[in-house]
């Protein structure tokens, strides 16, 4: 694999030129994933952090074949890779991206979170905050709250509560 990397003009890097003024060309790949064809969850940041540009890449799968989204909570590792295997084609629309570089004043998180919601409006998807450990973790009581919060505040502001005590 190195090979083809080298052979594309890509380079890999070691945190220690994260200082460096030089730019690096990385290729990634899932640095943010999405929920079946409908949602862009959260990018990790950590690919956004060494600067460079990124060139983002669209992809949404078309499921007239075979549905490319592996439910892990229904289906195991191998009856999926049979399925992906099986099936007749796997058919998808694939975007290649104008190259985004980070702003001047941009932390990775933002930067991360402009990136995704780029390639969110072109596939087409919505943009989620979180990721994926959600489906396996129990959510922090902090997390529901806040949620419970911004409910209420358009409640209110919506005017379809009659005397404002319900938050």
């Amino acid at each position: 694999m190195w090979s083809v990397i080298r052979s594309k003009g890509h380079r890999s890097f070691s945190p220690s030129l994260q200082e460096s003024k030089c730019l690096i060309s990385s290729l990634t790949s899932t640095i943010g994933t999405c929920i079946n064809n409908t949602s862009v969850m959260m990018f990790e940041k950590g690919s956004f952090e060494v600067g460079g540009t990124i060139h983002p890449v669209a992809i949404k799968y078309d499921p007239c074949f075979e549905d490319v989204f592996w439910n892990s909570t229904k289906y195991s590792m191998m009856t999926y890779i049979f399925n992906m295997m099986t099936s007749w084609a796997i058919v998808c629309n694939l975007w290649y991206l104008p190259p985004m570089v980070k702003e001047e004043e941009e932390d990775a998180v933002h930067f991360a979170n402009r990136v995704k919601a780029v390639i969110a409006a072109r596939g087409g998807m919505s943009v989620l905050p979180w990721d994926g450990g959600l489906k396996r973790k129990k959510i922090k009581e902090s997390f529901k709250e806040e949620q419970q919060n911004k409910y209420c505040q358009i409640v209110i502001e919506s005017g379809t509560v009659g005397n404002g005590n319900v938050c």
